[in-house]
């Protein structure tokens, strides 16, 4: 698909939103959510790596997978370091338009407006204490201008790396979403840093079998991990690790914990997957806690194996 002209008002940024939500199916807030998340990762500073729901999204698109408010990274850089790097990559901006007319009759060579740039503000740091220093996150919300007027803001939460520094590699965005920018005509996506599946799906497990934490949606998004068909080895690997580090139960987490009332949580999420009323992800709780029993099994029984992830049950 070729890339059409670019919108030149908020009007129109507005209508092209729309038309795009109702060609995928999606309401315009998740097509809205994507654009900015898609823009704003093209100014990322370097080694700065996309998880979370919307690194999924980055690897597999925006339909057939769960509807995700933020955007989750992990930073090597900490602090006034990271603030400083990526409120200079917010300031130079993403994207093209044309020049305005106005600038067209001074100077008929005059270049392109970058269309958006942002603005990054700190928030409130979510800070466990020292017993769970795994879930400190430095949050921040980057309010999107378009053409220098105000036009959207995502929150972006900052963790730590933890035990793998490395453990993600720069990612064609998937072609759906190419597709979607293309609608926009702002300019080419260039690859994006992202948490490998191995790392997520161990990091996953962990959020899954902590008894302190309700966290269906990570059910689903567990799900959608695996048809990614990782290297088993290596998520077991990921999962010793993981588990060592964050020191709230010891690897593998079975008998799995109870998860008693997550049945509406884990419907809800499920069905944000759906595509004309049907989901790769398991439908009910019951079989979907059986399936993660059967991939920690699996997982744990590829220490010797070799194995990649495959169809379960």
């Amino acid at each position: 698909m070729s890339a059409a002209a670019p919108p030149l008002t908020h009007a129109q940024l507005e209508a092209r939103l729309e038309e795009a939500a109702l060609d995928l199916g999606v309401t315009a807030a998740r097509v809205r959510r994507m654009l900015c998340t898609l823009i704003v990762s093209q100014m990322l500073p370097e080694a700065v790596a996309v998880k979370g729901g919307m690194g999924i999204k980055l690897r597999m698109g925006e339909t057939g997978t769960r509807a995700t408010s933020d955007l989750d990274v992990s930073s090597g850089q900490r602090g006034v370091d990271f603030e400083e790097s990526f409120r200079e990559q917010l300031a130079q901006g993403w994207g093209e338009v044309p020049p305005s007319k106005g600038a067209l009759r001074k100077d008929p060579g005059a270049p392109n407006r970058v269309a958006f740039t942002a603005a990054l503000k700190p928030q409130e740091l979510h800070d466990p204490g020292l017993s769970r220093p795994q879930y400190v996150m430095h949050p921040y919300r980057v309010t999107l201008s378009f053409l220098g007027r105000e036009w959207a803001a995502i929150d972006v939460e900052v963790s730590d790396p933890e035990i793998e520094p490395h453990a993600h590699a720069r990612l064609d965005v998937d072609g759906e979403l190419i597709e979607l920018s293309s609608r926009f005509g702002f300019g080419e996506l260039r690859p994006v840093q992202v948490i490998d599946p191995e790392h997520q799906i161990a990091q996953k497990i962990h959020s899954l079998t902590d008894p302190d934490y309700a966290r269906a949606h990570d059910l689903v998004d567990l799900q959608l991990l695996w048809s990614a068909n990782p290297d088993l080895s290596t998520v077991r690997r990921h999962c010793v690790r993981t588990f060592a580090f964050r020191r709230a139960q010891k690897w593998p987490p079975i008998p799995l914990r109870t998860m008693t009332g997550w049945n509406i949580a884990y419907g809800e999420a499920r069905e944000e997957t759906e595509i004309n009323g049907t989901s790769s992800v398991l439908q009910g709780m019951e079989s979907a806690r059986q399936w993660l029993e059967q991939a920690i099994a699996a997982i744990e029984g590829s220490w010797n194996n070799g194995a990649s992830g495959g169809e379960i049950g």
